[in-house]
């Protein structure tokens, strides 16, 4: 699995070409980290249409979630409704095979995970869902729910830079 730690995807463009042409596990910046930055280029401005797989018995607990979502998801989703990040559009809590992911991109193929303390004890799961969706052929983004806390519009602005529109 391709796992990226980043720490600003605007920085440098001299890191060696456009993250997205194979689909990448990438964790947000989190109070620094290891530096590996690339510039833009994760999709094109055309709407791509995927054939998902999804579990029609997890209808009812995604609408449950949304209806029940956590703050750091509450605050990230105001950030980025409304086609604010580079005019993309997001759903909340889709079903794609026997997972709902927090937020999905389909012309980005990009998921967005927020992670908070609950998933330390899941590392097993998220790794196999992760697996699930680069087999999908989708980024995932790993965000960590302390940092939306602390500074929702700075995870929105890194996410902008991230998933630039060709």
């Amino acid at each position: 699995m391709d796992v990226l730690k980043t720490t600003s995807p605007c920085g440098d463009s001299s890191t060696g070409g456009e993250l997205g042409r194979v689909p990448s596990v990438v964790w947000f910046p989190s109070g620094g980290g290891v530096a590996r930055m690339r510039r833009g280029g994760l999709v094109s401005k055309t709407v791509v249409n995927f054939a998902l797989p999804y579990n029609k018995n997890l209808l009812a607990r995604a609408k449950e979630l949304r209806k029940a979502r956590s703050l750091p998801e509450a605050l990230l989703w105001r950030e980025i409704k409304a086609r604010r990040i580079n005019g993309l559009d997001f759903d909340r809590q889709k079903i794609i095979g026997n997972y709902i992911v927090d937020f999905f991109c389909a012309s980005a193929a990009t998921v967005i995970e927020i992670d908070d303390k609950s998933h330390d004890m899941k590392e097993n799961y998220d790794a196999k869902r992760d697996e699930f969706l680069l087999g999908l052929r989708l980024n995932v983004i790993h965000i960590f729910a302390k940092d939306v806390l602390k500074n929702p519009s700075a995870v929105a602005e890194w996410l902008k830079c991230y998933l630039l529109v060709e």
